[in-house]
């Protein structure tokens, strides 16, 4: 995947956020802008970053030289965007698997501290293991790498990496059956071994239509069961959704017998993100030709939480618009915000920009985004720039990553920009006129709950960062310290329920 799921979310205000201000905060590289160049040798394909509990930032991706994917690139930069010396020394992190044709596509910190990066090998999925300073964990497979032995043939891939929160691993991506790729579903312990109790011997591999299948993203539902999205194609390409149960098996319950497959274009059908709202119903973001469009345009579809067509979203159930008239465009995540708006990023082939486009609840576009619900912010000098993934940080700032040319003929390097001034709408008077203390943040076995006595919570939950609830339901009547010493250590969000009203928080387990 380009990204999606995993985004940071602060204490926001579940019904009355909204984007209204963009700027570039100047604190943040230069000019709000990060350009890290490895090499003016090779293209540094950007696929994906991660922000750790500590606020550092993760960037991973793969060294394309000539014909070959050469070598597998990882960065770590402070909250400044300054390059992290601590990390492998200066930063900056290369290494390759011994073969030809790598790949990292995913990049996580677990819950151990230890970070996971998810790709490719000469046609093997492959996961490394690193220690927080960017050395290889040599309990975790052989020497820190472990190559999956998947279906019948080369050419698996692992597009996303998700930790649950029992500390398994979850990969997702394309296997072979001995014909064609199917989506492809394993699960890991954290030495690198597959858990058996998941599908057949570890490994789930889904088959959509009748040629190649790739899932491309994966989130959790509250009801613990996890949404993998992707295409299919064929005589022409289809976005294919599935559902599994939390041991692996189809969720037949979901769309039909448990898949989801259709075309809105009779050529280009794909998903590249998902986001799941909270009401479980499913986000989908990518890109769709032919019929009636006259280039590639953005493709935003919701789902119902079963896997059916959402027609309260844009009376259709999706949309299809453009970053930029007649452009080719790309959309590699999406974002949902605090009132359930939608945030698409990813590209128009027309300028070197990372393009963000804004649709409200309903699916309209939210026409107080940017200029008509469009934002573009121009990096580099070279004609190439996409966004791969954004995150929402806990002061509601937005920090997006990607590709970006810095010269006219030069070679692609790893780009970030941070956006500010992401300011809550005067309409938001329990912003100005309200009170919410979660204390202490990092916290180790209590945690206390305080607020205005004109609040009447009644319950709260704790979920992962990819939305999987960890608690179901805390009673606030009763008591407002919280005993969560049972989490293990990591990065949570508190949600807590007010009327038809939801407030979150970010909390820190040590």
């Amino acid at each position: 995947m380009m990204v999606n799921s995993k985004f940071l979310l602060g204490f926001f205000f579940w019904t009355y956020f909204s984007i209204n201000a963009q700027s570039l905060d100047n604190s943040f590289g230069t000019n709000g802008k990060v350009i890290h160049t490895f090499s003016q040798n090779y293209t540094a394909q950007h696929q994906s970053y991660f922000m750790q509990s500590d606020g550092k930032i993760l960037n991973v991706g793969y060294a394309y030289e000539g014909n070959y994917l050469a070598k597998i690139l990882v960065t770590r930069h402070l909250s400044d965007g300054v390059l992290d010396a601590t990390f492998d020394t200066d930063g900056a992190l290369e290494f390759t698997y011994g073969q030809n044709f790598e790949e990292a596509n995913s990049i996580i910190q677990l819950s151990n501290g230890k970070i996971a990066v998810g790709g490719a090998s000469f046609g093997n999925a492959v996961v490394a293991m690193l220690n927080d300073n960017g050395t290889f964990d040599s309990s975790f497979g052989t020497n820190g790498k472990k190559f999956l032995t998947i279906g019948q043939g080369n050419g698996s891939k692992i597009e996303k990496l998700i930790q649950q929160p029992d500390g398994k691993i979850l990969t997702f991506g394309r296997g072979s059956n001995g014909n064609d790729f199917d989506f492809m579903i394993t699960r890991l312990h954290l030495d690198g071994t597959f858990d058996t109790s998941f599908g057949t011997n570890g490994i789930v591999l889904v088959p959509i239509s009748s040629f190649h299948d790739f899932a491309t993203d994966a989130a959790f539902q509250s009801n613990g069961k996890f949404v993998v999205a992707g295409y299919s194609t064929g005589s022409q390409d289809s976005i294919s959704v599935i559902r599994l149960n939390a041991n692996g098996s189809l969720d037949t319950t979901f769309a039909t017998n448990g898949k989801y497959n259709t075309a809105f274009g009779s050529s280009m059908n794909e998903i590249w993100g998902i986001a799941i709202q909270t009401d479980d119903r499913i986000v989908l973001a990518g890109r769709v030709s032919g019929s009636s469009y006259n280039s590639i345009e953005t493709l935003t579809v919701r789902l119902t939480s079963n896997g059916q067509l959402d027609t309260s979203f844009n009376s259709t159930g999706f949309a299809a618009v453009d970053f930029k008239l007649n452009a080719q465009d790309a959309v590699n995540d999406v974002l949902l915000l605090p009132n359930g708006s939608i945030l698409i990023m990813g590209s128009s082939n027309q300028d070197s920009e990372f393009a963000m486009l804004q649709f409200s609840p309903n699916g309209s576009i939210n026409t107080n985004f940017g200029n008509n619900g469009r934002f573009f912010v121009s990096v580099g000098n070279g004609q190439v720039a996409w966004i791969n993934e954004g995150l929402l940080l806990p002061n509601n700032d937005l920090l997006v990553g990607g590709l970006v040319v810095p010269e006219v003929g030069g070679k692609g390097q790893f780009g970030m920009v941070k956006l500010t001034d992401l300011n809550l709408s005067a309409t938001d008077f329990y912003a100005t006129n309200h009170q919410i203390s979660i204390y202490p943040n990092p916290f180790s076995a209590i945690i206390n709950i305080d607020f205005a006595s004109d609040f009447n919570f009644k319950k709260a939950q704790i979920v992962s960062l990819i939305g999987q609830q960890v608690i179901k339901e805390i009673d606030l009547s009763k008591n407002n310290a919280v005993d969560v010493s049972s989490l293990p250590s990591g990065v949570y969000l508190i949600v807590l329920f007010y009327d038809e009203h939801k407030f979150s928080y970010k909390i820190v387990k040590n």
